[in-house]
């Protein structure tokens, strides 16, 4: 399974590695707009706070599964 967080930047000071034990994990500090469906082409998970996951790359990102939306709130 291969897990992307989009925005680490924005989480703070947490420690993602536990992700590790459920697949791969790709970690990116801060995607923009142009970049999102690129790292989630191939991603079965997304993790994000600011990124929005539209319509468009959700059609895109055929392979992925689950959205994790990490903002509280």
């Amino acid at each position: 399974m291969k897990i992307v967080c989009l925005d680490a930047a924005t989480l703070g000071d947490y420690d993602l590695s536990v992700f590790e034990k459920f697949g791969s994990l790709q970690i990116y500090t801060i995607t923009n707009k142009e970049q999102t469906i690129e790292r989630l082409k191939d991603a079965n998970v997304a993790m994000t706070n600011k990124v929005v996951i539209d319509k468009d790359v959700i059609d895109a990102c055929k392979n992925l599964k689950l959205i994790l939306e990490t903002a509280t709130g």
